[in-house]
């Protein structure tokens, strides 16, 4: 299920509803800093390699456990620049694979909350 409020709401002051591209540019243009409910990430999750962590399921893991936040990929981190990604290649079927293999206890994932 998609969230109605999230720190991009509350920062610009919006009413609750659905997270939009104009929220995330607007938080972007006024350089919304990361917290513990928001991370910026400039890149599409990436699958694991040499034995390293799936950084997409630490990142997911860490936000379920506090109380829950956004990853927004298209965001330099450093900068909080917008760049975009490329839709056609995000997989969300695989980024919620990789949730369900490698986050425990199970986290119910949709496409609408990837």
């Amino acid at each position: 299920m998609a969230r109605s409020w999230t720190r991009l709401h509350e920062h610009l002051g919006a009413a609750p509803g659905p997270l939009s591209f104009d929220l995330v540019q607007r938080a972007s243009d006024e350089r919304l800093q990361e917290s513990d409910d928001l991370d910026w990430k400039e890149q599409l999750p990436q699958p694991p390699w040499d034995g390293r962590w799936n950084e997409f399921a630490k990142d997911v893991a860490a936000m379920a456990n506090t109380r829950g936040g956004l990853l927004v990929f298209g965001v330099r981190d450093k900068s909080i620049e917008l760049v975009g990604v490329d839709l056609e290649q995000a997989n969300e079927q695989q980024y919620a694979q990789w949730v369900r293999n490698h986050v425990e206890p199970y986290l119910r994932t949709s496409s609408s909350s990837l």
